[in-house]
């Protein structure tokens, strides 16, 4: 049985993750398309040369994720997510000929990957801006929490029926949201609602203001933290479609889990 993990930016060099590859011929990696972002903002040849140097001896196991944007539109009332969410081919193989003609100066090839690092660059962006806008969105989430459910949010106490329901209740309104900025009409079942990418990026939105209560509600000073910090909500909501997320950040692991965990109660409301 195939085990499909997602791969965080921050693996896509460590040599766990050859490891993790050579270690079976059934076990596949799910790369986002911020694991490409990352290494296309760097600018240079060398960078995309040096991401390909463990997975590039893995090509016929590496799966693509489309982009953002084409994931938030895919039908969660068709086949399963995670197969329309891939991509129909990797190109590692294009790729590795790509870069050998672009160390040796092809004015073709430079083109095309100068128009990627203009993109990426746009991309983030465009990112560190709604990272603003969700942080400053931080306090009012948190004020819906008395003093005593911080407290246990705090302490890794129990969560009371009081606050899954503002949990819910919260991911539910910047779900809809989500939904009447991008024109998209809901799925038409809560069953539904649950596989929808919009929703659970809403959940985890509500997961990321958790961890955000819990480490003391200090707002990110810096404007990469706040970019990262979303990009590890991004593969915590890629993970739960998969079997799993591949990472070293403790954060990042936290948040998968605990977006798993209410997933799992909300499927469970769902009957």
């Amino acid at each position: 049985m195939r085990h499909c993990s997602v791969i965080d930016s921050n693996m896509i060099q460590s040599p766990l993750l050859g490891d993790w590859l050579a270690a079976s011929s059934d076990h596949l990696a799910i790369l986002p398309d911020f694991v490409w972002i990352e290494i296309y903002k760097q600018q240079s040849v060398a960078s995309i040369r040096a991401a390909l140097t463990v997975i590039g001896a893995f090509p016929d196991r590496i799966r693509l994720i489309k982009p953002g944007g084409k994931v938030a539109d895919l039908d969660p009332r068709r086949c399963n997510m995670a197969a329309q969410m891939i991509e129909p081919d990797t190109h590692l193989r294009q790729m590795t000929e790509a870069i050998a003609l672009a160390e040796r100066g092809d004015p073709t090839v430079l083109a095309e990957f100068a128009i990627r690092w203009e993109d990426a660059a746009a991309h983030i962006q465009e990112m560190a801006e709604g990272a603003v806008d969700i942080v400053e969105s931080l306090p009012g989430i948190a004020a819906i929490f008395t003093a005593e459910e911080v407290r246990l949010c705090r302490t890794n106490g129990r969560y009371t029926v009081g606050m899954s329901g503002k949990i819910f209740g919260s991911a539910d309104q910047i779900y809809e949201s989500l939904i009447e900025a991008r024109r998209k009409d809901a799925p038409l079942s809560e069953s539904e609602r649950i596989d929808a990418y919009l929703y659970r990026y809403a959940l985890a939105m509500m997961i990321y203001a958790l961890w955000w209560i819990r480490t003391g509600n200090q707002k990110p000073k810096r404007l990469e933290r706040l970019r990262n910090d979303m990009i590890d909500l991004s593969f915590a909501v890629y993970g739960t479609y998969f079997d799993g997320l591949l990472t070293n950040d403790s954060k990042c692991n936290w948040m998968y889990a605990n977006l798993s965990g209410a997933l799992n109660m909300a499927r469970a409301s769902a009957g």
